[in-house]
């Protein structure tokens, strides 16, 4: 199909929109275009990825089915989306925050599917993100971590090791310069010793 595939181990195969070096993070998309129903079984053990960007926060969302349509819903309140991939001519599956969700089970004949929590944003709050178009996942690579590793290790042997051999060094330096100087003095008073005899002799 010319496509790029990510298969993740316990949640199968999505086609990757793009993939970024920095910062590290991968946009995924569900092949039959319904995403919403992919999250609702999300499971990222055993892979290095995490839903949503380096440092974004998250907000439970609830998943619904109500009996009601779409229409019906949304006079009711605004703060929903329509999940139009699961929901058919009988039903209407929605999600919202979880308190908005708490009051339409109340007032409404919508069962509860599950609670997901999503990555949001701050701008849009109360939205979820890329809910119908795309997954953000993002990763720290292994050669990352064993690279800052390595530079740590490096840092503290020099520290520890590196300082104390560069002392000792420059103290042996220091004296085998003075032993040196003083066997040149000893040297130049023998000589002044013998020649002096040697003129007291003449």
């Amino acid at each position: 199909m010319n496509k790029t595939i990510l298969e993740l181990p316990f949640s199968g195969k999505f086609f990757v929109r793009n993939l970024y070096n920095f910062p590290q993070k991968i946009e995924i998309y569900d092949p039959d275009n319904c995403l919403e129903k992919r999250i609702l079984k999300l499971n990222l053990s055993g892979t290095a990825y995490h839903l949503g960007e380096h440092g974004v926060s998250y907000q439970k969302y609830s998943f619904l089915n109500c009996s009601s349509s779409i229409d019906s819903l949304l006079k009711i309140t605004t703060k929903l989306t329509h999940i139009r991939c699961l929901s058919s001519s009988t039903h209407t599956v929605i999600t919202a925050d979880v308190p908005t969700a708490n009051n339409f089970s109340v007032n409404t004949s919508c069962l509860h599917i599950a609670d997901v929590p999503i990555p949001y944003s701050p701008i849009q709050k109360g939205v979820p993100v890329d809910l119908n178009e795309n997954f953000v996942l993002s990763y720290l690579t292994c050669k990352k971590k064993s690279d800052r590793m390595k530079v740590l290790i490096i840092t503290l042997v020099s520290i520890f090791y590196g300082l104390p051999c560069l002392s000792i060094l420059i103290v042996w330096c220091y004296l085998w310069l003075r032993s040196g100087s003083q066997r040149s003095n000893v040297r130049a008073s023998m000589r002044c010793f013998f020649t002096c005899n040697d003129t007291f002799g003449e």
